[in-house]
């Protein structure tokens, strides 16, 4: 063990170890080198850093000079960069991270920041003040209770952990729950601390942890001036640092054809290990001249190209390009939505109302990439706007991908659009529904993307054919919408090229039609409502037919609606008396979804679900038969079961039984 001494005097006590730049690892509260994640992780790192876990103050190997003050706890984290050159990235994790977005504002030694979930959430009761009176009583196990329960733990586990021997160690060190406190000042994001980090910063959640935590993290990644936002699927607040040979398939946190060849890591370790080369920064590198946005870009969404300038609304909105080079800017405005950056067939970021500018990935290894920006959200009321895409100093940007020959429309509402498949909570707000919702992981593009086809996905939540959800915004529908590009743009008709035919469309609207009981007042009676969803529903199909000709293939998509069939019977109806060979009807049930997705709406796990009977399905449709055969497609794994919970509240910690810090 090494130490080094604080600006106050305070031993702390520190290990180094691996090669590479310095990096400086900070636990959350209740954590030390001997008791939590940063020992294992380090080690994990070390073939990526050098690096350097301490032990806070009030800890393990460290001293604790009073009086406390977060100013003391900066100094100590600068006194150990000191130790490792005077400069080096940091990465902390909860209220270790909160500790080391402070430090990278008070001064230069932090040269790039990572922050694992924050717990920015302003408190509620009076849990300072009980923590203080626990402590100055000398009820430190009490204290270390009520901080279990704070963020979530049973009571039940907290009360055999009391009866484990490792109980003491946690009461030693329980006058430092008040210094994590002090750390969160109240636990709402320090806006005006974060706005004065001017270095590159990766602001981490997992995409199992409870919605607060996810929505403080997207918080923190917003302050913060060149901040990238990741999600890490399936992990808890308690993030496994593990490594596996075995990469992981719902994941794509680094690709085998980076600067970090070979490597095959997963989880918090392998993102970690982009510190070292690759970061994303909105407006910092200079950008090269780019040619003409339709020459160098692919798209098949429905967008108006005008002055260089792609506009568009409809979610799963894609660009794809190429390019030559070390880094790639996306130029991008969209205050409203959220996209993922996809290089070489890995998601690299996650791009949160992206404000205007270049938002660039930058240290990647030199050589040709393929670049994919897709838009995951869903913002009718606003007009998103892409510029094309850059290339780093010294590199070009190449032609644009070859169309694929096939081609898929998808119509409907909030299940086709994908709305809220990644939460992991039936129970959200409109902003964890944005952040949670991803349209390219809608069974749509799964299925369109397993059998190697351009496609649409045309959705739009909450309307339906004739009424929309709950009888809202009456006088409207769905079909209101259909032939805009520009959603929030009365009149705007999509110019729809020559070159999109699509073979099949995937129609599914009804849901919102019939999941709701019709209100007094609204203009329907039940078989009225069936008699004008039934005539709506024909007038579409001939719009669509004038539309696309008569090979396309037009699928009338039902699925289960709770406590009704009004839908499949009327879809299926509406078939048979169109007589048409290509107007197919085609019904998935509920086996085996769990619809734990926002809202009871269909979850990550459902959407590969009903992609795996959709595309089954549409290999079989003559109009698909001759084109390219099936790409095989990674299945996404189902997010994991919530983890214990006591009267509803999540715990923060995820599995007790692996660690007690958070």
């Amino acid at each position: 063990m090494s130490a080094v001494t604080s600006a106050d005097g305070t031993t702390i006590g520190y290990e180094r170890g691996g090669a590479g730049p310095a990096l400086v690892l900070v636990d959350g509260a209740m954590c030390h080198r001997a008791g939590g994640p940063m020992r294992p992780l380090a080690a994990a790192l070390h073939e990526h850093f050098t690096v350097y876990a301490y032990d806070r103050r009030g800890r393990g190997d460290s001293g604790d000079t009073s009086p406390y003050a977060v100013a003391r706890e900066i100094e100590d984290l600068r006194a150990v960069i000191g130790a490792a050159g005077g400069r080096a990235y940091v990465y902390g994790i909860s209220s270790g991270a909160a500790l080391a977005l402070a430090t990278a504002a008070a001064g230069p030694e932090v040269t790039k920041l990572a922050l694992y979930e924050p717990p920015f959430i302003a408190q509620t009761g009076d849990y300072t003040q009980r923590l203080g009176e626990l402590l100055d009583a000398g009820r430190r196990g009490d204290a270390v209770a009520l901080f279990m329960t704070t963020v979530g733990v049973p009571e039940q586990a907290i009360a055999g952990m009391r009866a484990q021997p490792g109980w003491a160690a946690l009461e030693a060190i329980a006058p430092t729950l008040a210094y994590d406190n002090a750390v969160l000042d109240g636990g709402t994001v320090p806006h005006d601390v974060a706005a004065t980090v001017a270095v590159p910063a990766l602001v981490l959640a997992g995409g199992a942890s409870p919605p607060p935590l996810r929505q403080a993290a997207s918080a923190t990644a917003a302050a913060l001036p060149t901040a990238a936002l990741r999600t890490l699927d399936g992990q808890t607040h308690d993030v496994a640092p593990r490594r596996s040979r075995r990469r992981s398939r719902s994941s794509s946190y680094i690709d085998r054809r980076d600067s970090l060849a070979g490597v095959r890591t997963v989880r918090v370790t392998a993102v970690l290990a982009l510190l070292a080369t690759a970061t994303l920064v909105p407006g910092t590198a200079q950008a090269t001249t780019t040619p003409s946005l339709l020459s160098t870009v692919h798209t098949a969404g429905r967008v108006e190209v005008d002055a260089g300038t792609a506009r568009f609304s409809w979610p799963g909105v894609y660009f794809e390009g190429r390019f030559r080079g070390t880094g790639i800017g996306v130029v991008l405005d969209d205050p409203a939505a959220d996209y993922d950056v996809q290089v070489d067939g890995a998601t690299v970021a996650t791009l949160v109302t992206p404000a205007a500018g270049t938002h660039w990935v930058t240290g990647l290894a030199g050589g040709r990439h393929t670049v994919r920006l897709v838009k995951r959200s869903e913002s009718p009321w606003a007009t998103s706007a892409f510029g094309g895409f850059v290339a780093a100093p010294g590199g070009a940007i190449l032609g644009k991908p070859t169309p694929r020959s096939r081609q898929i429309e998808f119509i409907g509402d909030s299940y086709t659009a994908g709305y809220g498949n990644l939460s992991a909570s039936r129970d959200c707000t409109g902003d964890e529904v944005n952040r949670t919702t991803n349209a390219d992981l809608s069974f749509g593009a799964l299925a369109a993307k397993r059998l190697n086809a351009d496609y649409q996905i045309n959705a739009f939540s909450g309307r339906g054919m004739v009424r929309n959800y709950n009888g809202g915004e009456p006088g409207t529908s769905y079909r209101t919408y259909y032939d805009r590009a520009l959603l929030a743009v009365d009149g705007d008709v999509w110019p729809k090229p020559r070159n999109w035919r699509p073979q099949v469309v995937v129609v599914g609207l009804g849901i919102n039609d019939f999941s709701t009981a019709i209100n007094p007042g609204e203009p329907w009676t039940q078989q009225g409502l069936l008699d004008a969803y039934r005539t709506a529903y024909h007038g579409f199909l001939d719009k669509l037919r004038a539309r696309y000709g008569p090979r396309t293939v037009i699928v009338v998509s039902a699925t289960y609606v709770y406590n009704t069939t009004a839908l499949a019977d009327s879809a299926q109806q509406v078939v048979q008396e169109r007589g048409d060979d290509r107007i197919r009807y085609w019904y998935y049930s509920n086996e085996g979804l769990d619809y734990l997705g926002c809202h009871w709406h269909p979850s990550l796990h459902d959407h590969q679900a009903i992609a795996d009977r959709l595309t089954t399905y549409l290999a079989t449709l003559p109009s698909l038969v001759t084109p390219p055969p099936l790409i095989p497609s990674p299945r996404p794994l189902r997010l994991p079961a919530p983890p214990p919970s006591i009267k509803g509240k999540r715990s923060w910690i995820g599995d007790q039984s692996t660690t007690i810090c958070p």
